[in-house]
């Protein structure tokens, strides 16, 4: 399990799949019976550069709504963490915790806007009622329990859109600390 998340938050499979798996699958008809599952010696198979764990590159590449941010997210935030919806319309959604108006107006890019350090789950009802709310607003009316549930450094002074860059780099380091501990 850990190998395989590992994989997919790493794009390993991504360009020559085809390849990439054939060898995987080979190697582990041919060792998995002998020893535990082979994931040093299919990491070996791959070319050179292939990352294999997840890292502060790979951590810096996603971005919101990749096909990678979901899953980062998810392991992420803690196993007790309730994220079944009382209904279909309310599954999780991906939420920029500075908003992205706020952000656009102090000049910042997309692509800094959509780094994975300033999204966060909630659910479709929370979401909604966050809409555009300046951050600084947005947190005050935040539990600690939420805070700490979604990974938000715990320093107020982080707190502000001036700060926006200490913010984010300090929670990607958060988030690659847990995902460090969930694999």
């Amino acid at each position: 399990k850990n190998w395989l998340l590992n994989i997919l938050l790493s794009g390993t499979f991504s360009g020559q799949s085809d390849n990439l798996l054939e060898k995987s699958r080979k190697t582990i008809v041919n060792l998995y019976p002998l020893q535990k599952f082979p994931a040093k010696e299919i990491n070996l198979g791959f070319p050179t550069g292939k990352k294999t764990e997840v890292d502060e590159e790979i951590i810096k590449d996603i971005s919101y709504s990749d096909p990678e941010s979901y899953l980062l997210l998810y392991l992420a935030y803690p196993y007790d963490t309730n994220f079944k919806p009382s209904s279909d319309v309310n599954y999780p959604q991906q939420d920029h915790i500075f908003s992205q108006d706020e952000l656009g107006k102090a000049k910042y890019d997309k692509n800094d806007i959509n780094r994975i350090g300033n999204i966060q789950l909630v659910t479709t009802d929370a979401n909604q009622r966050k809409s555009n709310t300046p951050y600084k607003e947005w947190i005050k009316k935040e539990s600690s329990e939420n805070i700490k549930l979604t990974l938000i450094p715990d320093k107020p002074e982080d707190w502000d859109v001036g700060k926006y860059e200490n913010f984010v780099q300090k929670r990607e380091q958060i988030i690659l600390e847990k995902i460090k501990d969930v694999l």
